[in-house]
């Protein structure tokens, strides 16, 4: 601040004063924004990557969080020397110019790839990214997910229902499966429909009264 000046030097002293005071709140604010944005990208359970989408570093990336290092075994340092495709897997990294062409005509671009880590463990991954330009220069802003775990569920699931399908396909006695409230027959197995004379989209079409008329 300047102080001590009279007349028209004074009303500049007062005038720089004030453009002073305003950019120190504007530098403030600035601050407040980019700690708000550390923290959140400090702490996000899911990796977080920004990569450069121009010129002959395409690719490269450029910053990461911890969460994203961690996820793939390198340090964050580690990854900012490398380009994304050295942590896709073969077939994704193949993928990665589709991908960046998809971003840069202004796709949000949401997928599940591969990933490798840095003991060349491969694991799947959902990924979703999109472009952020600043400064006349565009970027991809890209969110990954590690979804292990949902995969061995979804696969469990599967095993599970594949059992209970083989089960109630082969049953030696015949099964109906129809809505409570309806009446509405939903399916049934091999046997009913060797029993009853229907095949199972015919079955699909009747009510519990048309197969047991006391139902009536």
């Amino acid at each position: 601040r300047i102080t001590g000046l009279e007349d028209e030097f004074g009303e500049v002293a007062d005038s720089f004063n004030e453009m002073s005071e305003s950019l120190n709140q504007y530098i403030n604010r600035i601050k407040e924004s980019e700690n708000r944005y550390r923290m959140l990208f400090e702490s996000a359970g899911d990796a977080i990557f920004i990569l450069d989408a121009e010129g002959e570093k395409t690719g490269n990336i450029l910053s990461a969080n911890k969460a994203a290092a961690d996820m793939h075994g390198y340090t964050v340092d580690e990854l900012l020397k490398l380009n994304i495709k050295d942590i896709d897997a073969t077939e994704a990294a193949a993928e990665v110019p589709g991908r960046i062409r998809r971003i840069m005509n202004g796709e949000w671009l949401k997928a599940e790839i591969f990933h490798r880590k840095k003991d060349w463990t491969i694991f799947p991954v959902e990924i979703s990214a999109g472009l952020l330009q600043f400064m006349d220069h565009k970027y991809i802003l890209a969110f990954d997910r590690d979804i292990t775990q949902r995969k061995k569920t979804e696969e469990k699931l599967y095993e599970s229902e594949q059992k209970f399908k083989s089960i109630f396909d082969n049953a030696i006695d015949g099964i109906l499966l129809a809505n409570v409230l309806t009446r509405e027959l939903y399916t049934g197995n091999r046997k009913i429909c060797e029993m009853l004379g229907y095949n199972l989209e015919e079955l699909s079409r009747l009510k519990v009264s048309d197969i047991h008329p006391e139902e009536n």
